[in-house]
């Protein structure tokens, strides 16, 4: 096991889904003898897809995480998956690794997915490389290879040199070693000149790199050319600051290209304590570097179950030692929890981690109180800015399965926030509803699964619509009694009052005392009519979805000296406000929402398109560089299933974000619908 001298470097593979991430990362741990032999994804026996549903769907559900030592070098991996509904994890990942792979397929197009991985790890300002995997299967690399560079904002520069034969790649030369590989049984082209391959190449990397140093430009321009030490040397001073993306080509799958990727890797790859530290800031907001050098801070990556179905975290130090048998902080909400044992995982498997320095990745089963992206500290009130989480493009309705499942609904509910810092919980207060919000429809499904795990079954259904009545006409002197009286006949509770009801322009409720006579009807009764009138507001009698842009005024009243009371006039304006909408009818209301979506400009059209036919309105487009910002109006019940096909239309490469605005009238087709599916029909 890894010593506390080891240099530790944390790689992310990142990249879409079906790239060969989690073979490039099996193929990693088996080069550095962490593995007999690496697994098959399609025969189900990698190390790192070790959940049951993922062998049976053969792709990664959840982070994975291996290490091994090569050379004095600790290099824990993390095979990120490339599924959308993993966005926050690809983030948490990308912000606690020392450097990002991104896993591209070279025998296809380049996928949206695998250009948004670019962006999002470049744009984070991490050491980033590019594997071009699969270069084995029938395609143009050079065509792949522009288009990685057009979705990187860092210069891409390859450190191999593709042998191509009849259009295939039958083989690389390693720029940096001058060593040739092919993809024969051999290994090796001796009869090749290596030099024939590269001297192109050569020179593009030469001038790629002196472009980043302006003393090794100041040399370039001169000689125009530069020694190969220094080019190697820029190089990884280049890859360090984030400057330049290297690109290596390889087959994970035939284990072609792995062990010069590994080199690499331990040549050039930056440590966790060679770098400056994420940005922090204090509990009062200060800003503060934190170094190596810092005290204890830990970021939590991911809460995650065992193969018992016990919890788990695992967590990267950024700097200090871990304190065993000590409280850990959150650095934001002051709670702690003692943290006794950490270990070092390799997909299922653990061992026991006896320190843990500033660069670790490690895990415990003392859960601590926290969300993936949180900070830990030994008691410094200290938060490590986590990644944004995304935007919520759609949301379920929870319905448990059983009794006993909605008792566990709670305590279940709790873990899976833990588990999943990308979606959000909350009820929603005219149906009184537990809402789940995601960024997509599959990491929903994937969050009611991991639900069911933590042995809590559920439904996920789409959230009823909040319609709203409104009043339909005006009606006038309408009068709500209340009345009870003794077996004499006599009454012992009496209230009543006259109201006009009648639409309003806007959608608020108004109350107006116009009743002057104080002596029938004293003052002290007339806030109490009003809280009876709001409280028949609140279901309509069309369907018993609560009732908007009414104006109720208060015409009269009649009160009994000895037994009227407050309560007895708040039935009566509960009586004279339902009888009044019975008597003036309801018109129906559906909500709209105002949204902002950010697609790439040559999808604005297809998304325009999209609002158009699910009835909505633009109102405003701006140009911001690559993507369009479209600001449309769209009626909420059309907006429930947007995000998914707005996924579909753009390639994941668009997201939105909407809030409430306005009601509008129902169309005709809807109303019945929505009286059928009213949540309040028993409550009316």
């Amino acid at each position: 096991m890894a010593g506390p001298e080891a240099r530790a470097t944390t790689v992310a593979l990142i990249g879409h889904r079906g790239s060969g991430k989690t073979t490039l990362a099996e193929h990693l741990l088996a080069a550095g003898r962490a593995l007999r032999q690496p697994g098959s994804v399609e025969e189900g026996t990698t190390l790192l897809d070790h959940l049951e549903e993922e062998r049976r769907r053969r792709l990664s559900l959840q982070l994975a995480f291996g290490w091994i030592e090569v050379e004095g070098r600790l290099l824990q991996l993390v095979d990120v998956p490339g599924a959308p509904a993993a966005r926050f994890e690809r983030s948490v990942a990308v912000g606690t690794a020392d450097v990002v792979i991104v896993v591209v397929d070279a025998s296809e197009r380049l996928a949206a997915d695998a250009h948004s991985a670019i962006r999002e790890a470049t744009r984070a300002g991490k050491p980033t490389l590019v594997f071009l995997n699969k270069v084995d299967r029938p395609h143009d690399v050079s065509e792949v290879l522009e288009a990685v560079r057009s979705a990187s904002d860092r210069p891409v520069v390859p450190v191999e040199a593709v042998l191509a034969e009849g259009g295939r790649c039958a083989g690389v030369v390693d720029l940096l070693s001058r060593q040739v590989a092919c993809l024969g049984e051999d290994g090796a082209w001796e009869e090749h000149d290596p030099q024939r391959w590269m001297t192109r190449p050569w020179e593009q990397l030469t001038e790629a790199v002196a472009l980043t140093d302006d003393a090794l430009l100041e040399d370039y321009l001169e000689y125009l050319e530069l020694p190969d030490d220094e080019v190697r040397e820029g190089l990884r001073r280049a890859l360090a600051g984030g400057r330049i993306v290297p690109v290596l080509f390889g087959a994970a799958g035939a284990g072609f290209g792995v062990d010069r990727l590994l080199d690499f890797l331990v040549v050039n790859a930056p440590d966790a304590l060679s770098g400056e530290g994420p940005m922090a800031h204090e509990y009062d907001g200060t800003p503060v570097r934190v170094g190596p050098s810092h005290g204890f801070v830990a970021q939590l990556v991911a809460t995650q179950l065992d193969q018992d179905g016990a919890a788990y975290q695992v967590l990267r130090v950024w700097s200090g030692q871990a304190p065993l048998n000590k409280a850990w902080v959150h650095g934001d909400t002051g709670c702690s929890a003692k943290v006794r044992k950490l270990y070092r995982l390799r997909g299922p498997r653990r061992a026991a981690a006896k320190t843990a320095g500033a660069g670790a990745l490690v895990a415990t089963w003392d859960l601590l109180p926290g969300r993936p992206g949180d900070t830990f500290t030994a008691g410094e009130r200290l938060v490590v800015a986590p990644p944004d989480r995304p935007p919520v493009m759609m949301a379920y309705a929870l319905r448990p399965c059983s009794a006993a499942d909605e008792r566990r609904m709670r305590e279940g509910l709790e873990l899976l926030l833990a588990m999943d810092g990308g979606i959000e919980l909350h009820t929603d207060q005219t149906t009184g509803d537990l809402l789940l919000g995601g960024a997509s429809e599959a990491q929903l499904e994937w969050a009611l699964a991991r639900l069911a795990r933590l042995g809590v079954n559920a439904r996920g259904e789409l959230p009823p619509i909040p319609y709203r009545e409104v009043p339909a006409h005006a009606v006038r002197n309408i009068e709500g009694v209340h009345r009870l009286e003794d077996r004499d006949g006599l009454p012992v509770e009496y209230g009543a009052c006259n109201v006009d009801v009648e639409p309003r322009q806007d959608e608020r409720i108004g109350f107006e005392d116009a009743f002057p006579d104080a002596e029938e009807l004293p003052r002290k009764f007339r806030p109490a009519i009003d809280e009876g009138v709001r409280k028949a507001l609140e279901h309509g009698p069309m369907a018993g979805y609560p009732v908007l842009g009414a104006h109720v005024r208060l015409t009269g009243g009649q009160y009994d000296i000895l037994q009227s009371t407050e309560d007895h006039f708040r039935i009566a304006g509960e009586l004279a406000a339902r009888r009044a909408l019975e008597e003036a009818g309801t018109r129906l209301l559906e909500p709209w929402w105002q949204v902002d979506v950010y697609a790439p400009s040559g999808d604005i059209g297809s998304v325009i398109s999209e609002v158009a036919q699910r009835r909505g309105r633009v109102v405003g487009l701006e140009v911001l560089g690559e993507e369009t910002r479209l600001c449309a109006q769209v009626p909420y019940r059309e907006l429930r299933t947007f995000g998914p096909r707005l996924e579909s239309v753009c390639a994941g490469r668009a997201r939105f974000f909407g809030e409430a605005s306005h009601y509008e009238q129902a169309p005709d087709h809807l109303v019945d619908e929505a009286i059928r599916s009213s949540p309040f029909r028993r409550a009316s």
